[in-house]
């Protein structure tokens, strides 16, 4: 064998290697367009979402589903995945859903060299852009905000404790509230994680945001 041959042998070792073991995030990195990991789809009763197969775009996907006992709808939306053995955290791979008639389909993909996935859509940048991003700029508790990190996404509402009765000392979700009991579920950006304070509103709370 001469040294020639010997080497592209090497060389097609070594890229075998990257795709196929633990080096197959860099395969998917350098590639200039969107590479899919995996996908699934499903015939279910009703289906619509807001953006089509739009992995640019964040979008919501509403669909219908055949339970057992009952019709149940449910609620989904565009998100990133930084946890994925096809990414790294910095960069993330994005979760597309989208209509076709009465079939949900499901990709996860790549965003392709270039650009990472932020805010459940894939936009320019590296992956020093930061993850966690909050609409209000932190802990704002006359702004209702929304976040998107890691751990997810979330947005402020107001929370109301039970001050008598079964449920004392017991918080849940309320579109409004005064009083002691009145607060605001608050989130912020901890690095890249997302975080939540429970936060005292002194004169009320309204739609997420206190007076």
């Amino acid at each position: 064998m001469n040294k020639k041959a010997g080497a592209g042998i090497v060389v097609i070792i070594i890229l075998a290697v990257l795709v196929i073991g633990g080096g197959g995030y860099y395969y998917y990195s350098i590639s200039s367009n969107p590479k899919i990991i995996s996908e699934n789809t499903e015939i279910v009763l009703s289906c619509v979402d807001s953006d089509g197969n739009d992995i640019y775009t964040k979008g919501y996907t509403s669909y219908e589903r055949q339970e057992p006992d009952e019709i149940s709808l449910y609620q989904s939306e565009d998100i990133c995945n930084y946890f994925h053995a096809k990414t790294e955290s910095g960069v993330g791979l994005v979760r597309e859903m989208w209509c076709e008639g009465n079939t949900l389909k499901e990709v996860l993909s790549t965003c392709g060299k270039g650009f990472v996935c932020r805010q459940g859509k894939c936009v320019e940048g590296g992956s020093n852009l930061p993850v966690c991003q909050d609409t209000d700029g932190g802990k704002e508790i006359n702004e209702r905000g929304e976040i998107y990190g890691y751990g997810g996404s979330g947005r402020d509402e107001c929370w109301m404790y039970a001050l008598e009765g079964p449920e004392q000392g017991e918080g849940g979700y309320t579109n409004e509230c005064e009083g002691d009991n009145c607060y605001v579920y608050e989130y912020y950006c901890d690095g890249d994680s997302k975080a939540y304070e429970i936060i005292a509103c002194e004169n009320g709370c309204e739609n997420g945001a206190c007076f």
